[in-house]
């Protein structure tokens, strides 16, 4: 699996490849525990059969759909009877949750019963996140309008209403905490009236829970809420409204800090105050998620409550840093974002030598969002690194995130933060001075940049963007010339290739194909790259290779349909 670090790709892909990793770790760990015999509360017999079930499971979702459902069903009903000794073991509950949402909904009744009778969730972390895993399974098959959309839509009803008839009790316990989360956030993501209007009712309760107030600086509490808001603006943006009205009263309140010593308790007079109120964590979490689910005219509230006078003192902070980059990426107004960009460009050298290159980067991305300051933010960046008299080196010393005084390309390596910041800046309005840059590279650092994992993206956003010129392009492929064979061998060097590929002329097409021979079997990723663009029947009929993909005009790669009707015609 490849790591994938496209500018919002990545976190889906990269977590995809952590899990693949993890689950091979845990058969490991399983098996190890079986020879050494210990198998918990389950006989031997049923745990070397989840394991079994286990090594299968990883590959499921290659099989068939009717066959990975029968196998699936054939699992629950090995499971019926002692459904809750298998949900409650460690290894057993990790395996069914990859088994049920394969199956039939019907064939997981007996484990929903089985779930459905706990009332109380304390030390049982197994159980409740295989029902999470339900929960989320109920909510996929009701957004894609499944057969049993209509019993999911009872499961979740009812488990979102006994949570909420339980919340007053049990909010503090963890589990129980975690499940009605993932409950509200899923009946948020449905279609269904019935589903929103609990979760209003969840908002509604939370804001006459008086009680409550005084604890919005708990981990459990703070986390909760944020679910909350992020589920009601999904789903009911006036709810949403008013639970940030509350949460300005009551959880961002001067009263809930030290300040409350003070004298004058409704004015905050310095930014030093402001940082002061954000020294508790769970409430600057808080803070993040209020301004990620804020409307214009609460968003300017917190702005002018908290952030106006304090930005530069709070983005150079490692527990509010991250707060600045919601306030960046949260901003819709123009006026706003410009007066927060000035002040933060004003001090790129502390969010430099801090690390906190993320405000940087969310800053770029709203340049491109609100279409202002574009041209002034590659000024900026060109002068902090020293390169507004050496724009050709302006590139490498970006993506390493190094002046271009203190960069030694051997030895600095390219850097996730500094990619994405190139990649965003090739969707600008006006990029060609950068893109200058770019193309002004050697072919040797072409190379380099294409075969990092993070570097290969940039050719992705350079060759998809609107603003980067169709001679710019081809400026690529001509640099290319004589490379593509060393190009398409790496792993991540035939994924430019490809990309290349599709934005190609068919001219070009013929250039890069040319270069190719049948080395690139040698490698996986080579072995993909030949079947796509067809090298086999290139390098033995380029009479036929030539008629079939001259008459691309999109010059997509060619699939595996388009082969079969090539053949039937």
């Amino acid at each position: 699996m490849e790591e994938d670090f496209d500018n919002g790709n990545s976190a889906p892909i990269l977590r995809k490849r952590k899990r693949k990793m993890k689950n091979s770790t845990f058969l490991w760990r399983a098996k190890k525990q079986l020879k050494e015999g210990r198998c918990g509360h389950l006989d031997p017999e049923t745990y070397e059969y989840f394991l079994r079930i286990g090594e299968r499971v990883r590959y499921i979702t290659r099989e068939p759909e009717d066959d990975r459902r029968d196998f699936c069903s054939n699992v629950l009903q090995e499971a019926m009877g002692k459904e809750w000794e298998i949900a409650s073991h460690p290894m057993s509950a990790r395996i069914l949750e990859q088994v049920i949402p394969n199956s039939n909904w019907a064939d997981g009744a007996t484990v929903r019963e089985c779930l459905a009778s706990r009332l109380t969730w304390d030390h049982l972390g197994c159980p409740a996140h295989l029902l999470e895993t339900i929960v989320r399974d109920a909510g996929r098959r009701v957004k894609e309008n499944e057969p049993e959309k209509a019993e999911c839509v009872k499961f979740l009803e009812d488990r979102a209403k006994l949570f909420l008839n339980n919340l007053e009790h049990q909010i503090w316990e963890s589990n129980f905490n975690h499940l009605t989360r993932c409950c509200l956030i899923v009946c948020s993501e449905t279609d269904v009236e019935d589903l929103h209007e609990i979760v209003t009712q969840t908002a509604l309760y939370v804001m006459s829970w008086g009680q409550l107030n005084d604890h919005f600086n708990s981990p459990l509490i703070s986390g909760f809420v944020q679910t909350l808001l992020s589920a009601t603006s999904n789903c009911c943006p006036l709810t949403c409204d008013k639970l940030q009205k509350h949460l300005l009263k009551k959880a961002f309140s001067i009263k809930n800090t030290s300040l409350a010593e003070k004298e004058d308790k409704s004015v905050v007079e310095t930014a030093s105050e402001i940082a002061e109120l954000f020294n508790n964590e769970p409430l600057t979490r808080l803070m993040e998620a209020a301004l990620a689910a804020s409307s214009e005219k609460i968003y300017l509230k917190l702005y002018k409550k908290f952030f106006k006078n304090s930005i530069k003192v709070l983005a150079v902070k490692n527990s509010t840093h991250f707060a600045i980059v919601s306030l960046v990426g949260s901003c819709q107004d123009k006026f706003i974002f410009e007066t927060i960009y000035d002040q933060l460009m004003d001090i790129l050298d502390d969010l430099f030598g801090n690390g906190f290159t993320n405000i940087v980067k969310s800053i770029c991305e709203k340049c491109i969002d609100l279409s202002t300051k574009q041209g002034d933010f590659i000024q900026q960046m060109k002068i902090w690194f020293g390169c507004n008299k050496k724009e050709d080196r302006f590139v490498p010393c970006l993506l390493r995130l190094k002046k271009l005084d203190h960069i030694d390309l051997s030895e600095d390596k390219i850097t996730i933060d500094g990619s994405i910041i190139l990649q965003s800046i090739f969707k600008f309005n006006k990029p060609i001075k950068v893109v200058e840059s770019f193309l002004a590279l050697d072919v040797s650092e072409l190379l380099a940049i294409a075969e990092d994992p993070k570097g290969s993206w940039l050719f992705n956003s350079f060759l998809s963007s609107t603003t980067v010129g169709e001679k710019s392009r081809s400026r690529l492929v001509s640099k290319f010339r004589n490379y593509f064979l060393k190009l398409a061998t790496t792993k991540f060097g035939s994924r430019v290739y490809e990309e290349i590929w599709k934005a190609a002329k068919f001219k070009e097409r013929q250039l890069m194909i040319a270069e190719l021979d049948r080395t690139l079997l040698g490698s996986q990723s080579g072995r993909f790259l030949v079947k796509k663009i067809q090298l086999e029947l290139y390098l033995t009929d380029k009479k036929t290779w030539t008629a079939r993909h001259s008459n691309y005009k999109d010059f997509a790669p060619y699939s595996k349909n388009d082969e079969i009707k090539q053949e039937l015609s």
